[in-house]
């Protein structure tokens, strides 16, 4: 993994920023995933050093065995097969770093970062999408019902 070049174990990436995973390179275009309404007032930076505030609580919940249900405490969590991941998923349709999850104070995301066996609610996913509370999402054949809780949980 390397952030504009540099490898790193983790960077915050800011518009213009480049990401390398595998034979993957991602660059941030820009910063605004939702821009915000006229009455919203200002959104926090939420790549500051400040406190952004509590983050959004995010628990999967397994549809089968051999999973627990599982409180993510990292901002970011990533999915795969991969023994340094978060949640790990050992099967062949899932990829050693699949997805991630993104939590802020006002949401929660699932990026699919390989555009293949990534769903919510019956429907497969490109790229980025939020997550509301009781979505099920299932990567590879791994079912969860998603669990979210705090000021700023959407629900379904």
């Amino acid at each position: 993994t390397k952030f504009d070049g540099q490898a790193a174990p983790a960077a915050w990436l800011r518009p213009g920023s480049v990401l390398e995973i595998a034979s993957r390179r991602i660059e941030l275009l820009d910063l605004e995933i939702d821009a915000p309404g006229p009455d919203d007032g200002p959104r926090p930076d939420l790549l500051s050093d400040d406190e952004a505030g509590e983050l959004v609580r995010v628990t999967l919940v397994p549809g089968q065995a051999p999973w627990e249900p599982r409180a993510l405490g990292s901002a970011l969590v990533f999915l795969g097969r991969s023994g340094s991941c978060g949640v790990r998923i050992v099967e062949p349709t899932v990829a050693r770093i699949h997805a991630v999850l993104v939590r802020t104070p006002e949401a929660a995301y699932i990026v699919d970062l390989m555009g293949q066996a990534t769903w919510i609610n019956g429907r497969r996913i490109r790229g980025a999408a939020p997550l509301a509370d009781g979505d099920g999402l299932m990567i590879g054949s791994a079912q969860f019902t998603v669990r979210l809780a705090g000021p700023g949980a959407p629900t379904g």
